[in-house]
Order: C-alpha cells, then sequence, then structure tokens
C-alpha cells in the first residue's frame, strides 16, 4: 500500500517528495525521495519517516498497549466513535467519486482507518488512508488493517511527512497534534475531524484508579487554538454509560498513558473486588474547515 500513497508524502530529511506511485514498483522494499534518501519498507508493509530515527524502537506505545488497544476497540466499546467520525467523511465521498486521501494521525494500530475504509469500499467509492502513528508495534498492526490504509510511523507533534495540501481529510482521536502541520497538509477546504474527552470521560474508573486527569475544556481550547487557520463546522457530544468487566476496564486503562505509571497487578486488586465497572463514554468530536 505504502507505493500507492507516494504522492501525498514527503521526505522527513529535505521535505521533497517521493516517486510518482503510478510509476513506483509495487514490489519495492524502499522508497527514495527526489534527493535520494532512501528509507525501508518494513517486512510488515510500513514505512519510518520519522525525522529522528534515533532509539525509534522505543517511543510510542509499548506492544502491551497495542495488544490491550486492538482487545478494547474489537469489543466495540468505542464503534459509536467511529461512525460518528466516519459519517462525514462518507457524505464528502457521495459528493466527490474521485475519491478521497485521508491522514488518519496517532492512529495506533488502525481500528478507525480501516472502520472507514470498509464503510468507503461498502458505498463503492475510492479512499486512500494514510495510519500515522510513532509505534513502533501500532504501525505493525495498522499495516494489515485494510488494503486501502497505509501505514507510516511519524510524530504528530512534529513536521508531518505529508506533501502540502495533500489530504482532504485529517481526523485526530485521542491524539496530540500540530494544528499548523495540519494546515499545511490539507486542501484549502479541507476537513479537520478531532475527538476529544471531555472531563467526565471514563469518570467512575478515574474515582477508582489513579489515573491522569482530563483537563476541563478541552474542546472549547481547541476551537481557540484553531483560529486563524480553521473554522468550526460541528460538534456533537456522545455520551453513554455501560457496564464492563475487570479486565475490559484494565484494558481501557493500559492501553493510555495511564499505562506509564499504573500496572496490571495495582489495577486488579482493585478493579477485582467488584463483578463489573461502570464505563462512562464522554467525548466531543469537533468538526473543522480549512480556511
Amino acid at each position: 500500500m505504502i507505493t500507492q500513497v507516494l504522492d501525498l508524502l514527503r521526505c522527513p530529511v529535505c521535505g521533497q517528495r517521493f516517486a510518482s506511485a503510478i510509476t513506483a514498483n509495487p514490489q519495492a522494499t524502499s522508497i527514495a525521495c527526489v534527493s535520494q534518501h532512501h528509507f525501508d519498507i518494513a517486512k510488515q508493509g510500513f514505512v519510518t519517516l520519522l525525522r529522528s530515527q534515533r532509539n525509534s524502537e522505543q517511543i510510542g506505545d509499548t506492544a502491551d498497549m497495542v495488544e490491550r488497544r486492538i482487545a478494547w476497540l474489537e469489543a466495540g466499546y468505542y464503534d459509536a466513535i467511529a461512525a460518528a467520525v466516519s459519517k462525514p467523511i462518507l457524505n464528502l465521498l457521495r459528493t466527490d467519486t474521485s475519491g478521497l486521501t485521508v491522514g488518519d494521525l496517532g492512529a495506533g494500530p488502525g481500528y478507525y482507518a480501516g472502520f472507514l475504509a470498509r464503510e468507503a469500499k461498502s458505498n463503492g467509492v475510492p479512499i486512500r488512508i494514510i495510519a500515522l502513528d510513532n509505534s513502533l508495534y501500532a504501525a505493525r498492526r495498522a499495516a494489515k488493517v485494510d488494503p486501502n490504509v497505509a501505514s507510516v510511523r511519524g510524530d504528530t507533534w512534529d513536521e508531518l511527512p505529508f506533501a502540502d495540501a495533500a489530504l482532504d481529510v485529517v481526523i485526530v482521536i485521542f491524539a496530540p497534534m500540530n494544528l499548523t502541520e495540519i494546515a499545511r497538509v490539507l486542501k484549502p477546504g479541507g476537513t479537520l475531524i478531532v475527538v476529544t474527552p471531555e472531563a467526565d470521560h471514563l469518570a467512575t474508573l478515574r474515582a477508582a484508579v489513579p489515573m491522569l486527569n482530563i483537563p476541563e475544556a478541552k474542546s472549547e481550547r481547541l476551537a481557540e487554538a484553531a483560529l486563524g487557520h480553521f473554522s468550526l463546522d460541528n460538534k456533537q457530544t456522545i455520551t453513554t454509560q455501560t457496564e464492563i468487566s475487570p479486565n475490559s476496564a484494565a484494558n481501557v486503562i493500559l492501553m493510555g498513558p495511564s499505562a506509564l505509571h499504573l500496572t496490571e497487578v495495582t489495577l486488579l486488586e482493585v478493579l477485582s473486588q467488584r463483578p463489573t465497572c461502570t464505563l462512562d463514554i464522554a467525548v466531543t468530536i469537533n468538526e473543522f474547515k480549512k480556511l
């Protein structure tokens, strides 16, 4: 899939474009920019375009975090979020049958990208999605989610390895972002969809376990930060509450940044004291248009 999206990428060393996707060899084991900086395509199918590749295997989500995220997402707990994010993109696909280019920033193992790709396929409209994440373990999994999803390792905080005005849509779900870079890589009038957790997201679990706090008014601060590059087009809040098992609770806690200061043993000591745990989902889906 990497060779099919080369026209959307740029070299992290010099900023130049890669060889044309039309003439690229689909069996290639490396790619090169016009300045001849070469990057290997991993056997799993992803390419690493981090600006600094020093100790790159140690950055991003660990193997355990990725496996927990996969287990959590495949259980369907966040499918309502995936559907809500996909809906405006599918609406765009219906009005532009030439197809769309989408960047999923902080894509993790590619669950949302795969969900969107399958929805687009069922509508019979072409789509190319690049799942970008800095984790080696996430990139390996994202490379296999769907033929229309390309997996690239890159840093969402840093300069993005996308060409100027290459993308129709950018989605960011629970991930850090660089709004200036997103504005650069989006086409004029392009769409940015950002999912932010509200302060009461996972509230019951947070009351039981010392997880990282969610700052108040994240979506409001996001809208303020976006001024000058974007206009807020639509805003939707999803709130649900359900009961989940202690093991599922451990997955949702340890798949995120709280995993860096908690252990499974500590969690299960707390969570196993109850037959079920309450899951509170409270997120806002912010849809912006590039000015």
